[in-house]
């Protein structure tokens, strides 16, 4: 992993289950600290049914209190991001984006009313977040306002599952693939999926020890995290 990562003070992410294939939240949350940061790449689907080339997106806690944690995110001089985190729960809570189109900032502002899973919808950025914290549901309702504008709910589904972390790089992108591939010996990754109607909106994998999912997959992204 980069050497920034590795120098992370973070304490050990218990991952908890209750049963393979179960509805639920993922069990525990990651620990972030003031200016923990990572580096997640991301590829997207082109036209032509291909996939561009790796983007990096730089993730970083620059203020954290008893109530919030907040990150920003940059990387592609075009795209920014805020990221606003409900305490202790780590619920994705609202995203400031930050467009540049046509040589004009455009400020998009999402706001999220949980508990559930939440994805980006409006932003190249892969900030896909499961959830954390229990709720005591099966099926999660997020709710969405887009610049004050309320957007229609969606009934979503979270599936925990423990897989074998060599089997879990399947599929996954080349450059994924080799910078995970000494998972081989670690039997403890899980595997996240959320849907909506039966529909896989994205799905994730986790490993303990890591501020952020080491690979996610969306219909037009796929990202992982960096080592």
């Amino acid at each position: 992993m980069k050497k920034t990562l590795s120098l992370l003070t973070m304490a050990l992410l218990l991952l908890v289950w209750k049963g393979l294939g179960a509805a639920e939240p993922l069990g525990s949350t990651p620990t972030w600290s003031a200016g923990t940061r990572w580096t997640v790449y991301a590829v997207y689907r082109r036209i032509d049914g291909g996939w561009t080339d790796p983007v990096a997106w730089r993730f970083e806690v620059d203020n954290l209190s008893d109530e919030v944690i907040e990150l920003t995110v940059t990387g592609n001089a075009a795209h920014s991001a805020r990221l606003i985190f409900q305490q202790p729960t780590l619920q994705l809570q609202r995203a400031v984006l930050s467009d540049e189109v046509r040589g004009k900032a455009v400020v998009k502002q999402v706001d999220f009313d949980g508990p559930a899973p939440a994805y980006p919808l409006v932003s190249p950025i892969p900030f896909h977040t499961p959830l954390f914290a229990a709720s005591g549901g099966s099926n999660y309702q997020l709710v969405r306002k887009l610049n004050g504008r309320p957007l229609p709910s969606e009934t979503l589904e979270q599936q925990v599952r423990e897989v074998n972390c060599d089997d879990a790089t399947a599929g996954w992108p080349d450059a994924a693939h080799t910078a995970w591939q000494s998972l081989t010996s670690l039997t403890d990754c899980l595997r996240v999926q959320v849907h909506k109607q039966g529909r896989l909106v994205f799905e994730q994998v986790w490993l303990r020890d890591l501020p952020w999912a080491i690979y996610t997959g969306a219909e037009n992204v796929q990202a992982w995290l960096a080592r």
